[in-house]
C-alpha cells in the first residue's frame, strides 16, 4: 500500500536587505540598519558605500581658533590674529570661543567687538571712545582736537562733565570734523570744561551674535540686543523711528546659550525655552516663549545651530533635534550614549555635527531627505564654513574641504543581529551578499555566530566593476552579526538570507 507524501511545513524562509538604512544605536533597529560604521555615507542609498574623500587645503592650522567665510572667501582667527583669505589683517585680542559673521561688506568678529571691511580692507572696533580735557560746549557742539572713528548718527554717551554735570547724557551726532561733532539744537548747556570728559559709543557684550533683517542681533544672560537699522557699531540709538535699536530682558531661567535668525524671527535659545522675536520694526516687536525642556539649545552646543530647508536642528540635551517653529522633535539615533559639544554645518541637504563623548569626537551626518544617520569618523571639528554647497571644517590642526581630492578611504559597517524577531528556533541555510568592488578596493567580510567570535569568511581585492555574489556559509545558529570593511570605493547593493524555523527546543 503506497503511504502519502509526507510535506514539510517547515518551508525556508527568505529575507532579503536591498535598502541600507544607515546609522542607529537605539537597542532595537530595522533590517539595514548599522549598530555601528565608520566612513560610511547616504550619497548612493539606498546602497551602502563609503564617504568620499576630503581634500587637505592648509597643511597646519595648529594655531587656528575660529575659522567662517564672507561670500565665497575663507577667514580665519590664528594666535589672536585675523586672516582674510589667508593674508594678514591686524592683530585682535586674547579671546576664546570666537564667531566670525559676516553682515553687509564687513566680518563681524566676535567678543572681540571689531570689524573687517572687505571693501576699504580695514580692521576697525565697532565700540570707539574718546577722552580730553578741555572740552568746550556749546548748545549744539563739542569742540576738541583730532576727533577720530566716530560718524553721523552714531548715539554717544557724554561722561566725566563737571562744569555743567547736565551735559552727561546721550545723544546723537549730525555732523562730523575733526575737531568738531554737531548734535540737534540745544542739546547742551554751553561752557567749558577743565576735567577729562568721554565720548563713548559703546557695544554691549554679548555672548552670542546673528543677523537678522538687515540688524545685529545678540544675547547674554537674561538680556537681548538688537543694533541699530544697518548699523552693527550703533547699539544705544533710541530717537524713537524705525530704525531704533532695540533691548529686551525675558524672565525664563538660566543664560541665553545661543541665537539665530529662523523664517521670520530671531530664535534665542536657553537649554529649556525657546524664545521667539517677532516683528519689523522696534514699535512692534514682541517675544514669545516656547517651554522645550531639554529639548532647547545644550550648553556649548552654540555652533550646531543650522538651517536646512527651512528647518533648524541642533543639539539638544537629549540629542538631535529638529525644529520648525514649534515643539522640536527628536530626530538622532543616538542610544544611551550622552554627547556634547557640538558643532553643525549643511551643504542645503545633509546636516553635518561633529559631537563629544566625554571619551572621543565623532563626525556624523544626517541627511534631511531620507531621514538617515551615517556616522564618519574620529574628527573633531573646531569650526566649519559654508561656501555655496562646499563644506570646510578646521580639523586636527588641518584645514579640510568635504567631498574633494583623492583620500583612500578606510570604512566599515556592522549590520544590526539578525534575529528575525521571531521566539522559535531557526538555522540558516544560505546567507548571501551583492556588492561591487572596484578596482584596486579591498573588502573584508566578517561573521559572528550566536556571539562566539568573528570568523573572516571573505577578504579580497577588487578586480572589476561589476556587481559579483559573495556567498556565507551559516554554521548552525539561533543568531548572527555580519561585519564589513574596507578601503576605496565600494558599494553594497544586497544582503540575502534563508532560514527555516525549529521547534521550540531547536
Amino acid at each position: 500500500m503506497k503511504l502519502p507524501d509526507i510535506v514539510n511545513s517547515q518551508s525556508a524562509q527568505k529575507q532579503s536587505i536591498v535598502l541600507f538604512k544607515g546609522y542607529n544605536a537605539n537597542h532595537v533597529i530595522s533590517d539595514g540598519e548599522m549598530s555601528d560604521m565608520t566612513n560610511l555615507s547616504g550619497l548612493e542609498y539606498p546602497c551602502l558605500s563609503p564617504r568620499k574623500s576630503r581634500a587637505e587645503i592648509v597643511a597646519d592650522a595648529s594655531t587656528y581658533e575660529a575659522f567662517g567665510a564672507k561670500g565665497t572667501v575663507l577667514c580665519h582667527v590664528a594666535a589672536d590674529t585675523f586672516y582674510y583669505n589667508c593674508v594678514y589683517k591686524g592683530a585682535l585680542g586674547a579671546y576664546g570661543g570666537r564667531q566670525l559673521v559676516p553682515f553687509q561688506d564687513r566680518v563681524l568678529i566676535w567678543p572681540d567687538k571689531k570689524y573687517y571691511d572687505v571693501t576699504d580692507d580695514v580692521l576697525g572696533d565697532l565700540a570707539n571712545s574718546y577722552s580730553q580735557t578741555g572740552l568746550i560746549f556749546a548748545i549744539d557742539k563739542i569742540t576738541g582736537t583730532a576727533f577720530t572713528g566716530f560718524a553721523v548718527g552714531d548715539a554717544v554717551t557724554i561722561s566725566g562733565c563737571t562744569e555743567n554735570e547736565e551735559n552727561n547724557k546721550s545723544a546723537i551726532i549730525t555732523a562730523v570734523s575733526a575737531t568738531e561733532l554737531t548734535f540737534a539744537s540745544n542739546t547742551f548747556t554751553a561752557g567749558t570744561e577743565m576735567e577729562s570728559v568721554t565720548i563713548a559709543r559703546t557695544v554691549p557684550d554679548m555672548e552670542h551674535i546673528c543677523v537678522a533683517n538687515n540688524r545685529v542681533w545678540g544675547c547674554k544672560g537674561n538680556t537681548i540686543y538688537g543694533s541699530k537699522l544697518g548699523d552693527a557699531t550703533n547699539w544705544n540709538y533710541f530717537p524713537g523711528l524705525s530704525t531704533d535699536s532695540y533691548t529686551v530682558d525675558v524672565a525664563s531661567d538660566g543664560d541665553f546659550i545661543g541665537c539665530t535668525a529662523f523664517s521670520s524671527y530671531v530664535a534665542f535659545f536657553k537649554e529649556n525655552y525657546i524664545h521667539k522675536l517677532l516683528g519689523t520694526k522696534p514699535s512692534n516687536f514682541q517675544t514669545t516663549t516656547i517651554i522645550a525642556r531639554g529639548m532647547g539649545l545644550q550648553a556649548g552646543s552654540a555652533k550646531s545651530l543650522s538651517i536646512v530647508n527651512e528647518v533648524l536642528y541642533y543639539k539638544a540635551q537629549i540629542g538631535v533635534v529638529a525644529f520648525t517653529g514649534g515643539v522640536p522633535e527628536l530626530v538622532s539615533k543616538f542610544g544611551n550614549v550622552i554627547y556634547s559639544s557640538a558643532v553643525a554645518a549643511n551643504d542645503g541637504r545633509r546636516y553635518y555635527v561633529s559631537l563629544y563623548n566625554g571619551s572621543v569626537w565623532s563626525l556624523f551626518v544626517y541627511d534631511t531627505f531620507t531621514g538617515l544617520w551615517h556616522k564618519e569618523d574620529a574628527t573633531q571639528v573646531v569650526d566649519f564654513a559654508v561656501i555655496g554647497d562646499d563644506i570646510y571644517y578646521l580639523g586636527g590642526n588641518k584645514v579640510y574641504k568635504m567631498n574633494s581630492g583623492a583620500e583612500v578611504v578606510a570604512w566599515s559597517a556592522t549590520l544590526g543581529e539578525f534575529t528575525e524577531q521571531v521566539a522559535e528556533k531557526k538555522g540558516y541555510s544560505k546567507l548571501q551578499l551583492r556588492a561591487e568592488l572596484p578596482v584596486g578596493s579591498t573588502l573584508k567580510v566578517e561573521y559572528n555566530p550566536d556571539g562566539v567570535g568573528w570568523k573572516i569568511v571573505y577578504a579580497g581585492v577588487g578586480a572589476y566593476r561589476k556587481g559579483f555574489y559573495i556567498p556565507i556559509i551559516p554554521t548552525r545558529c539561533d543568531s548572527f552579526v555580519i561585519r564589513l570593511s574596507g578601503t576605496g570605493p565600494c558599494k553594497l547593493y544586497q544582503f540575502n538570507r534563508q532560514f527555516q524555523y525549529g521547534s521550540d527546543v531547536r
